[in-house]
């Protein structure tokens, strides 16, 4: 089953719901939807989109295994702190500190993440995100409300560098993602897939539409119309009011733009090669050829769709704002390469997946205890009847002990072990026996030497004249004359003949005066 994600836009105009379906490492756009809010006056603009997004829900039933979604960046706020050590723990409980300088109120009130940037042999460089928990808690209740429970809840600004896993941009160089939305614009600076700088600029569309309602004197709705129907900006022609008052709005963006590339460039940044513009006024014509004009530099629009991953049946509804609904969905996709900021922690982490496991955990609990009392029973059972067949068992082995031994205790053994120790005793002591009648049945010098005499040659047949014999247990030496070698082979071979003789063996066989040979002989005794 391929796994569903649902980013979430929450823009000022309109709500952009983007679905996608993730399988074997690869995703597809399947679905893209925009939806305008209808104004109410009587409701706060957190319920206009409760209930707009309440009744898409109704009207769509979308499943989804993952949801995604980011504050405005008007809604938080971004610092970039330096810290002199690289240690991830360090940086948890230093970040509280740093912030305190620069907020106004307690950091305890705040829920803060933030993103490391830049790392060297002793130093981090991170983008702190933070807001007023009061702020997260209202935004996941109006999300609620609605039955949307995100995983991730991110910054629209941040979460724009994912667009680097699109595979549409530069691998190399520095370069600007330009968002131009309805009432704020979101500036991203890139270094290849590297984020350096994220920024949001109060300033958009809506305020391009109150312009011409101005100049026109007419009212929003009307303004709105001319501006999408004929509204354009040329930095060669500017004498019209219309192209005046919209190239006054953007100028105003613009000088924000490059106030935001001076202090990067003062920071020690690379000099930005390209600009990518994406967001709902970038439809303005013109713009692009504008933007370019003034900030000296190569802007085009940035199509995320150009790519296999898009199956969308209408993509050119969806081209120019999809882009930052594609972000959310490419951190779903690669969770550990894309903006790992999260403000979904603490008391409000996620707890959908807990949920989940625990409704299936406890039908699951239900079936080990009653797998654990069946084998508590079994246990119990089975320890009974190995328990009687020990005492058959026992009154067998005391009756083969009556059968076998004699001299047995007045209390037969019954127990196993104890039968073994008997018995074990039992063999030790007729071993010792054994070794005792072995030891006695030894031959005596005596029997030795008779057995010597008995087997040599008699005096006739052999001259011998023994100097030494050393008779021991097992082993006996003679040292002796002879008139010939051929008489010390003879006496060898009569001593081979006694079956008790073993391992015969002459040696120093020698000449010695008058012609007698000297010999030494040796052999052991075996019974």
């Amino acid at each position: 089953m391929p796994q569903v994600i649902l980013a979430l836009d929450l823009g000022s105009y309109s709500i952009k719901l983007t679905r996608a379906e993730r399988s074997m490492g690869e995703f597809a756009i399947s679905d893209f939807f925009e939806i305008p809010f209808e104004q109410h006056e009587a409701l706060s603009p957190e319920q206009v989109i409760s209930v707009t997004l309440k009744k898409f829900f109704e009207e769509h039933p979308l499943s989804y295994d993952t949801a995604i979604t980011a504050l405005s960046g008007t809604e938080t706020a971004l610092r970039t702190l330096d810290f002199p050590f690289t240690q991830a723990a360090k940086i948890d409980s230093a970040i509280d500190f740093e912030l305190e300088t620069f907020v106004p109120f307690p950091v305890e009130d705040l829920c803060i993440d933030y993103i490391p940037i830049q790392k060297k042999a002793s130093q981090t460089t991170v983008i702190a995100a933070y807001t007023p928990k009061a702020q997260i808690a209202k935004f996941l209740g109006m999300l609620s409300e609605a039955n949307f429970d995100p995983r991730y809840v991110g910054v629209e600004s941040l979460d724009l560098a994912n667009l680097y896993h699109s595979r549409m941009l530069p691998p190399q160089g520095c370069y600007a993602l330009l968002d131009l939305g309805h009432s704020k614009t979101q500036l991203t600076l890139l270094s290849g897939g590297e984020l350096k700088l994220a920024r949001t600029i109060s300033i958009g569309g809506k305020h391009i539409t109150e312009a011409i309602a101005k100049v026109m004197e007419v009212d929003f709705s009307r303004a709105q119309q001319i501006k999408h129907s004929e509204g354009q900006i040329s930095a060669f022609d500017s004498s019209s009011e219309l192209t005046e008052a919209i190239q006054e709005v953007v100028d105003q963006i613009l000088v924000q733009v490059r106030q935001t590339l001076f202090a990067f460039y003062e920071k020690g940044g690379s000099v930005i090669e390209a600009v990518f513009l994406c967001g709902g006024t970038s439809r303005l014509s013109g713009i692009d050829q504008y933007l370019s004009t003034v900030l000296k530099l190569n802007v085009s629009p940035l199509d995320v769709l150009d790519y296999s991953f898009s199956h969308l049946k209408d993509p050119e509804t969806a081209r120019v704002l999809i882009a930052p609904c594609v972000a959310m969905v490419l951190r779903a996709v690669y969770p550990g390469k894309t903006v790992s900021l999260n403000f979904r922690r603490d008391e409000f982490a996620y707890t959908r997946d807990i949920q989940a496991i625990s409704a299936e955990f406890k039908p699951m609990a239900i079936a080990a205890i009653v797998v654990l009392v069946l084998g508590v029973v079994y246990f119990s059972f089975s320890l009974y009847l190995l328990g009687d067949r020990e005492q058959k068992l026992n009154k067998s082995v005391a009756s083969l002990l009556t059968q076998g031994l004699t001299n047995l205790p007045k209390k037969v053994p019954e127990k196993m072990t104890d039968a073994q120790n008997l018995i074990k005793d039992r063999i030790s002591k007729s071993q010792d026996e054994l070794s005792k009648l072995q030891s006695d049945s030894a031959l005596s010098a005596l029997e030795i030497l008779r057995m010597i005499s008995m087997g040599l040659p008699s005096r006739q047949d052999l001259k011998l004249d023994v100097d030494d014999l050393n008779i021991a247990t097992d082993h006996v030496r003679l040292e002796g004359r002879t008139v010939s070698y051929e008489a010390v082979d003879k006496v060898k071979s009569s001593l081979e003949k006694i079956s008790q003789f073993k391992n015969v063996q002459t040696g120093n066989v020698r000449k010695g005066v008058q012609d007698e040979i000297k010999f030494s002989l040796s052999f052991d005794i075996g019974v």
